[in-house]
């Protein structure tokens, strides 16, 4: 990790060769707002935008009088494996480990430290009822809120040296 504020850029290797279409995919990505340094050895990493799932945030400043339906019924999962030249150490939150769930479904956020040099980040959106009565677009409103909230997060990391 350098004391430069840049971030590595990732490569990302796909495969799939299932018929009838060989396919192959290959990607490069380079932010340098994506990891700022505190210190010398404290940095912020931010999580802007790695997780966006698919999930419109009802109106609730008005009186509901029709369910909610939603677009979909099951899972959008992300989950990354965040490498570093150097050992780092992800530093405590209470937020690295969040889940909500509720009559729509489950919303969760799990980062953790796979390896002195390897983070992963884990998120899944589960949409569990096609429709939510007029009386609880609550529930679709709380895991709206958390899922805007957390993709917006940084979490701190600390250079072992």
């Amino acid at each position: 990790m350098s004391h430069k504020n840049t971030a590595a850029a990732p490569i990302v290797e796909s495969s799939d060769e299932q018929f009838p279409y060989r396919t192959q995919v290959k990607l490069t990505y380079a932010d340098p707002t994506l990891l700022q340094t505190i210190d010398d050895s404290t940095y912020v990493l931010s999580l802007r935008n790695w997780t966006p799932m698919v999930l419109p945030e009802p109106d609730t400043t008005q009186t509901r009088h029709l369910p909610y339906y939603t677009d979909f019924i099951g899972s959008d999962t992300y989950r990354y494996l965040i490498s570093f030249d150097y050992p780092v150490r992800l530093l405590p939150d209470a937020a690295h480990q969040v889940t909500w769930h509720n009559q729509l479904g489950t919303y969760r956020l799990h980062i953790s430290q796979s390896s002195p040099t390897t983070l992963q980040l884990y998120a899944e959106l589960h949409i569990a009822a096609d429709r939510v009565l007029p009386q609880d677009i609550g529930d679709v409103a709380q895991i709206c809120r958390a899922i805007a909230a957390l993709s917006g997060q940084t979490i701190q990391l600390r250079l072992v040296k």
